[in-house]
C-alpha cells in the first residue's frame, strides 16, 4: 500500500485540500492526514482509523500495491481512443467569414457546402447513429452562423435521434458572435446546444484592430452586446487570443466586462496564445503561457470571473486528433484529424462519398494521428496532470522541435489556482466537478 502519484495538496481558507487528478476526488482532510499524504509516510497509514483509510482508498489518494496507476490511465485512454461507438465531428459548413482577423490561419476564406454535400453529411450522421453511444458535434468555420438554417436543420434531427437512441449528445458552436440574435439563441436552447465560444481580444481600441469586419469596421460593441444576450440562454466560453500586442490590455478588458456583463456565472474565460501549429508559430512558446495564464487568473478572479478548464478533460482524450472515429469535415467533405490541417489538402485522411460513407484516402495521415501515444514520453508519464489532459498537442510538440513543456495544457502549472477558484462557492465547485468528470 502506498500513496497516489496524482495527489495535489493545497491549503485554502484555513482548510486542507487534497485533489486527485486520476479519480477527480476532492477532499477536505485533517492536518494529520494532510501531512501524512504530503510526506508520503507509508508506515503511518497503519495508525489511521479503518474509516479514514477506506476513504483515502476510495478517493484514490492511497492505492494498494497491486494497482499500477499509470497502466490504469493508459487503459482508460485507449478505451476512449479506440472506441468506435464514440464519435466527434468538427463541422465547417463554410469557410466564408464576415470578419478579417489579423491572425486568422484560414488561407482560403471561400467555399461553403452545397446542398448535395450537406445531404451527404446528413447521410453520414444517419449511418453513424445506430452504432453510437456518444456524439460530440462542434460547429465551426469560417463563421458558422452564416449557415445558421443548415445548422438548425441537422441539429434538430440529431437532438431527436440521439434522445430516441439514448446517445449522449454534446453540441457546441464557435462563433465570432456578430450575427447572434434572440431568435437564434431561443432556437439553440431547443436544439440542445448549450455552449457557445465567442472571442473578445481586448478593450474596444485593441479588439477592433484585430477582429474587424471583412469590409472594414468595428465589431467590439456588437459582440459585447451579443455576449450579454447569450448569457440569458446558454453558457459562454469567452475566448481571448493573446500575444505580445494585446497581453497588457487584459486588465482593461476585465474592467469593461465587470461593469458590462450581467450574468458572470454564465461565462468562463478561455485565454489562449495565438498559434499556428503547422508553422510552429506560438506566442509565449516553450510552455510559457502557463505562467501568463496564472497571472491572468488573478486579474479575472478579483472581478469574479471563472476560467474554463481544459475542455477535453472529461473525455479521456486530448482532442479529436487522438480518437479513431473523430474528424474535422470541410465544405468539400474532406476529412481531417485536426483543424490546423484544414487549409492543407495533403493532410486529409478521407472523404465522405455519395452514400454517406467514409472512404479513407490517406492511411498514412490517419495512422500518424493514431500512433501518437503520450505514454511513450517520459515527460507525460511523470506528470501529475496526465489524467486530465492525456498528452500533449502532438502538432505543437512536433513543430517546436519537441521542446519540453510545449504542447502541454496550462493546467500543468495553473491547476492549483483553478482548484482555488472552484472552492470560492458551492456553485463553482459543482461546475469544476462537471468539467473534469470522465
Amino acid at each position: 500500500m502506498g500513496f497516489s502519484n496524482y495527489n495535489i495538496l493545497l491549503k485554502h481558507g484555513g482548510k486542507n485540500i487534497v485533489f486527485n487528478t486520476r479519480t477527480k476526488s476532492l477532499l477536505e482532510v485533517s492536518e494529520e492526514i494532510f501531512d501524512l499524504i504530503r510526506t508520503k509516510d507509508v508506515n503511518a497509514l497503519q495508525n489511521l482509523s479503518v474509516r479514514n483509510l477506506n476513504l483515502l482508498k476510495e478517493s484514490g489518494n492511497v492505492v494498494n500495491d497491486n494497482i499500477n496507476e499509470l497502466e490504469y490511465i493508459r487503459v482508460l485512454h485507449n478505451l476512449r481512443k479506440y472506441d468506435t461507438a464514440a464519435a466527434g465531428l468538427g463541422i465547417l459548413l463554410t469557410k466564408s467569414c464576415n470578419f478579417a482577423c489579423t491572425y486568422c490561419f484560414e488561407q482560403d476564406r471561400k467555399g461553403s457546402m452545397t446542398q448535395e454535400s450537406f445531404a451527404r453529411l446528413s447521410m453520414l450522421l444517419k449511418n453513424m447513429l445506430p452504432t453510437l453511444h456518444s456524439l460530440n458535434i462542434r460547429w465551426t468555420g469560417g463563421e458558422p452562423l452564416l449557415m445558421w438554417e443548415e445548422i438548425a436543420d441537422i441539429s434538430d434531427f440529431l437532438r431527436m435521434e440521439c434522445e430516441k437512441r439514448s446517445i449522449n449528445y454534446i453540441a457546441t458552436i464557435t462563433t465570432n458572435g456578430y450575427l447572434l440574435n434572440e431568435r437564434i439563441l431561443e432556437k439553440l436552447v431547443l436544439l440542445g446546444i448549450k455552449q457557445l465560444q465567442i472571442t473578445l481580444d481586448g478593450p474596444k481600441e485593441i479588439h477592433d484592430k484585430r477582429r474587424m469586419l471583412a469590409g472594414g469596421g468595428p465589431t467590439f460593441d456588437t459582440i459585447l452586446q451579443a455576449i450579454n444576450l447569450a448569457t440569458s440562454y446558454v453558457n459562454v466560453n469567452l475566448r481571448v487570443n493573446l500575444d505580445d500586442y494585446n497581453i497588457n490590455s487584459f486588465q482593461s478588458l476585465i474592467d469593461i466586462l465587470d461593469v458590462s456583463i450581467l450574468k458572470k456565472d454564465k461565462i468562463k474565460l478561455f485565454c489562449r496564445p495565438v498559434v499556428d501549429c503547422i508553422k510552429g508559430n506560438l506566442a509565449f512558446a516553450g510552455g510559457g503561457f502557463a505562467k501568463v495564464e496564472a497571472d491572468l487568473m488573478k486579474i479575472g478572479n478579483r472581478k469574479g470571473f471563472m476560467f474554463s478548464f481544459h475542455p477535453n478533460a472529461r473525455f479521456g482524450l486530448r482532442c479529436l486528433y487522438y480518437q479513431c472515429n473523430s474528424y474535422y469535415v470541410d465544405p468539400g467533405l474532406n476529412l481531417f484529424k485536426c483543424p490546423e490541417h484544414l487549409n492543407h489538402p495533403w493532410r486529409a485522411v478521407g472523404v465522405i462519398d455519395e452514400t454517406g460513407r467514409i472512404i479513407m484516402t490517406n492511411q498514412t495521415n490517419y495512422l500518424e494521428s493514431m500512433r501518437q501515444d503520450p505514454f511513450n514520453l517520459a515527460e507525460c508519464r511523470n506528470c501529475r496532470v496526465l489524467p486530465l489532459c492525456y498528452g500533449k498537442c502532438a502538432l505543437l510538440y512536433e513543430t517546436s522541435g519537441k521542446q519540453k513543456g510545449t504542447g502541454c495544457i496550462p493546467e500543468k502549472r495553473t491547476l492549483e489556482g483553478k482548484i482555488r477558484q472552484a472552492l470560492t462557492s458551492q456553485d463553482r465547485l459543482q461546475e469544476f466537478v462537471e468539467d473534469i468528470q470522465t
